[in-house]
């Protein structure tokens, strides 16, 4: 490919920094500070900027493989992508540690009491030519991050062939002020997850906005130490996921118009190295000060997809995971309940025996959800799919009770198993007002729904959990 002079020029710079030739971003002007032309890492070190000048996505596209492929990539540098729309066919790939990929314009999300959508920023990153292979197109994430402290910012990813941004078995992750989205209708076909951290320690996804993931607009999986924080997820799936994890706090994030708002997941057989290892099991995440508002999307998920069984309508709901705190959300206007706290035998009754696990928990444990309001929630359950109509079935176990759907609904069926109460370390506790009602479904019985509406059994406290995220 050809290049212009300034895009030879950009390059060059690039592969002479290391040799002390120049300082990327650099003024000849002494009048001017030197700190003006550099700017701090996620690691909190001092790093050169690296201006990509492109005029369309494919100069863009060799620019960004020369700089990430480099030898002579400088230490915590700041790659600054210029305005505009640029048309990409393969994923950009971050291997090397302390890149920032920064993208131009405001980019800040401030959202509003309407819950207007916020201004997009001004570097559109646009991968629909990855599902063109006779193009060229490659790939399936838009951007892959393989490195420890990386910073992704104000940038737009959208239309990928998979996942928007995904980052793989890293450390002192940080992704703010960015957009994933798929921007047609939503369906099976997209990818499944818009921020989609994994294997990861010390993440912070802040102020992003992602719309239309078949499977979760924001992920984490198998990580610890976790800040979900001031986003709006739309008309995905499952808005906000947290599947076995340790130390998450979700909080101030909009979720509204997905299947299901925030969604904390505890599954078997994550990560496997025996027979008898459940892999990483979720515990201490709190979810506080959320606004989750008619999340009553159809839900457009795979079929072999877990979130496949997540009706429309949903607010929160935890699946055995313990320690987990929901306090100070919003919860309104969910068609099929408010908040679900139930086990893995609700999807799988065989789920240990199957698996040839020993030491799998799907029960959850030590849950306490306190001080929300609620709305106009569970007025008119949803079927998950056209085989799936769990919510509906629990309703009409109520309705035959002469209720309607409680706001908390507790499955009860690990006390079941257990013929007992919990201890009190370990016991589901719900505070709420008066007028919020809490039911259980297998309240005597694991195997035969004996519901019991405006349950006392919850009416118990637990210490505030601790979520460090001062990293």
């Amino acid at each position: 490919m050809r290049y212009s002079n300034k895009i030879r020029i950009s390059l060059t710079l690039l592969l002479l920094w290391s040799g002390g030739l120049v300082s990327c971003g650099a003024d000849s002007d002494k009048n001017h500070s030197p700190t003006s032309h550099f700017q701090k890492s996620n690691s909190g070190k001092l790093g050169p900027t690296i201006n990509v000048i492109a005029d369309n996505g494919n100069e863009l596209e060799s620019q960004l493989r020369e700089i990430m492929n480099s030898p002579n990539l400088p230490e915590n540098v700041v790659v600054q992508l210029p305005a505009g729309e640029f048309k990409l066919t393969e994923s950009i790939k971050i291997h090397k540690p302390g890149v920032h990929l920064k993208g131009v314009g405001k980019g800040l999300l401030t959202i509003d009491d309407e819950l207007d959508i916020p201004e997009a920023p001004a570097t559109v990153l646009d991968f629909s030519l990855q599902h063109d292979l006779a193009a060229g197109g490659s790939g399936a994430e838009g951007i892959l991050i393989m490195a420890d402290d990386v910073v992704i910012e104000g940038v737009a990813v959208l239309n990928t062939v998979g996942d928007g941004i995904k980052a793989g078995g890293v450390k002192n992750l940080v992704i703010k002020n960015t957009r994933v989205e798929w921007t047609g209708p939503i369906k099976e076909s997209n990818g499944g997850y818009g921020l989609y951290p994994v294997n990861a320690d010390q993440v912070k996804l802040l102020n992003c906005f992602v719309r239309g993931a078949s499977d979760a607009g924001i992920y984490v999986g198998q990580s610890n130490n976790i800040l979900v924080e001031g986003n709006l997820v739309v008309e995905n799936v499952a808005g906000i996921e947290i599947e076995n994890s340790t130390n998450a706090w979700v909080r101030n994030n909009v979720a509204r118009q997905n299947t299901g708002g925030i969604l904390v997941f505890d599954m078997p057989n994550i990560q496997v190295g025996t027979p008898d290892d459940p892999g990483i099991q979720g515990r201490n995440v709190k979810v506080t000060q959320n606004k989750i508002i008619e999340n009553n999307t159809r839900n457009f998920a795979a079929p072999y997809n877990i979130v496949a069984i997540t009706p429309p309508g949903t607010g929160v709901l935890i699946m055995a995971n313990d320690e987990v705190e929901v306090s100070g959300n919003s919860i309104e206007g969910n068609k099929s309940m408010a908040v679900a706290i139930v086990s893995y035998y609700m999807v799988d009754p065989t789920v240990n025996d199957q698996l040839g696990l020993s030491t799998y928990d799907a029960v959850p444990e030590s849950i306490y959800v306190h001080d929300n309001t609620y709305l106009d929630n569970g007025l008119e359950p949803q079927p998950s799919s056209s085989t799936e109509d769990i919510a509906e079935q629990v309703s009409e176990l109520f309705n035959e009770l002469g209720y309607k759907m409680p706001t908390i609904l507790y499955d009860g069926i690990g006390e079941s198993i257990a013929a007992e109460p919990f201890s009190p370390e370990r016991r589901i506790c719900v505070q709420e007002g008066p007028e919020v009602v809490v039911g259980e479904l297998y309240s005597e019985s694991p195997v035969t729904p004996m519901p019991v509406y405006d349950s006392k059994r919850l009416d118990c406290q637990h210490a505030p959990l601790t979520v460090d995220v001062n990293w």
